[in-house]
């Protein structure tokens, strides 16, 4: 899922990291798109590459970091 930055309204500085598997790491992000708060999860293999992304996504990275795994996109309710 490509975004625009100006939809961006919070990055996570930390690297999500994942009890279940043993190489899945994140980056994470919270995104206005037309009325609907999402929550992106952008999966690597290593911690650099989640690293790498939260980078892009504060802006401080020009290319895009493609994850390893398959993007994760969670619809939030914000307590409705």
């Amino acid at each position: 899922m490509q975004i625009n930055r100006d939809e961006i309204l919070n990055v996570s500085s930390a690297v999500c990291i994942s009890q279940l598997y043993k190489n899945w790491y994140a980056a994470e992000c919270i995104v206005n798109r037309g009325g609907r708060f999402l929550r992106l999860r952008y999966p690597y293999r290593t911690p650099s590459g989640a690293m790498q992304m939260i980078s892009y996504l504060q802006g401080k990275r020009v290319d895009f970091p493609r994850p390893d795994y398959q993007i994760q996109v969670h619809v939030m309710n914000m307590g409705r």
